[in-house]
């Protein structure tokens, strides 16, 4: 692209929306968590609700753990996204053909994550157990990543040190009062009841469940992104041109601009969920937020219409639909 092609403008504004929507998500964090939480939010019904439960200082243990994990998330969306406007900052060098999407699909998953254990709306048993599924899992595939490093002259295998970290986990889960259902050969911590009799919840969730409905207004974004992700042909074809035995792989912007406005979003949903859950829904920047997202998606709207590009052009899974 050059300095005068009209992609070039809508490109930067683009980088713009991400580099924003970043500033205002880590500048919303600090603050919230610096501040005394409101008597009506749901953080200070949830503490009191602690205090008064059983093995309660377990219980904190385990939810303090469960919201920084959340913390850990809410970042994580700010630096994809504040990745993504850097790496489109400079449209007239060059443009990514496809690295966008893996910068996007990091932040909407990390998103519908925190959306799902925040649980807004629902009652603090069902955040609790969330959280403490969280943990277990997490704590598997650390398990399970540090048993597959070796040891050598220099170092010794994690394997052991991680294993003794999960086990202390459970031990603290199991003297929360907290039940833990196994599978069939008890290998395996299948799901957790917080409360005797309760409904369990499932210590595996599936990541295009979560996305699906955190994202419902965006249809199949994790598919779309997934697919360019792991590198398969039906989401990779449309951004080469071949002739022969010639090839060029050149970005396109609406696939530019779909990334931006699933990263823009997610940072929207991310800091939101934040805010609600500390009790700082009315937050400027929470509003300034979902502003952004709802201008971002106006833009590429515009862009399209002006230049014409969906005119003519057929889905991307076109190929494999039989013609009616």
């Amino acid at each position: 692209m050059t300095r005068n092609d009209p992609n070039v403008e809508f490109l930067t504004r683009a980088s713009r929306f991400c580099r924003e929507q970043a500033d205002d998500l880590q500048g919303l964090l600090g603050p919230i968590l610096a501040s005394t939480a409101p008597a009506s939010a749901p953080a200070t019904r949830d503490h009191k609700e602690l205090l008064s439960s059983v093995r309660s200082a377990d219980r904190q243990e385990l939810w303090s753990r469960a919201a920084f994990a959340c913390l850990h998330m809410a970042v994580h969306v700010a630096d994809h996204v504040r990745a993504l406007g850097v790496l489109l900052a400079q449209p007239q060098v060059g443009v990514p053909v496809y690295a966008h999407a893996s910068l996007a699909r990091s932040a909407v998953e990390a998103a519908a994550l925190l959306m799902h254990v925040l649980a807004e709306g629902q009652p603090f048993e069902v955040r609790l157990s969330r959280g403490v599924a969280l943990l277990i899992a997490d704590a598997g595939m650390a398990a399970k990543s540090a048993a597959r490093v070796p040891g050598n002259a220099y170092m010794a295998s994690p394997e052991a040190a991680v294993a003794k970290e999960k086990e202390q986990l459970l031990t603290l889960i199991k003297r929360a009062g907290i039940e833990l259902a196994s599978n069939g050969s008890g290998a395996r911590v299948k799901g957790v009841r917080v409360t005797a009799g309760g409904p369990e919840t499932p210590v595996e969730v599936k990541t295009t469940d979560l996305v699906q409905r955190a994202f419902a207004d965006l249809p199949e974004i994790y598919g779309m992104l997934s697919g360019v992700v792991h590198g398969l042909p039906w989401r990779l074809g449309d951004s080469a041109q071949v002739h022969g035995r010639q090839a060029v792989w050149q970005a396109h912007p609406m696939e530019v601009g779909g990334s931006v406005l699933a990263a823009v979003t997610a940072a929207g949903r991310a800091g939101g969920s934040f805010a609600w859950y500390r009790g700082f829904g009315p937050e400027p920047a929470v509003a300034r937020m979902r502003a952004r997202a709802k201008a971002c998606d106006e833009a590429l709207r515009l862009y399209a219409e002006r230049r014409g590009v969906l005119a003519g052009m057929r889905p991307s899974i076109a190929r494999f639909l039989t013609p009616q």
